[in-house]
């Protein structure tokens, strides 16, 4: 919550999601309920996996990043 408040990013509400599944069905569902969600959203990830994260959600959403 610190980091939130403190990043200047997000002006009201925003969905903490934690970490995500490493691969399979479940990340991709996951991500796509992330690309439905309207207000900013919060999530984990390991230094090794940003980048295949942030390519899956571009791929998924392209406008959300």
């Amino acid at each position: 919550l610190a980091a939130v408040c403190a990043s200047g990013l997000v002006a009201g509400a925003f969905r903490f999601v934690g970490f995500l599944p490493r691969s399979g069905p479940e990340r991709r569902a996951a991500l796509e309920r992330i690309a439905q969600a309207t207000d900013a959203v919060v999530l984990f990830e390991s230094p090794e996996r940003t980048a295949d994260t942030l390519r899956d959600i571009a791929e998924i959403s392209p406008s959300r990043l």
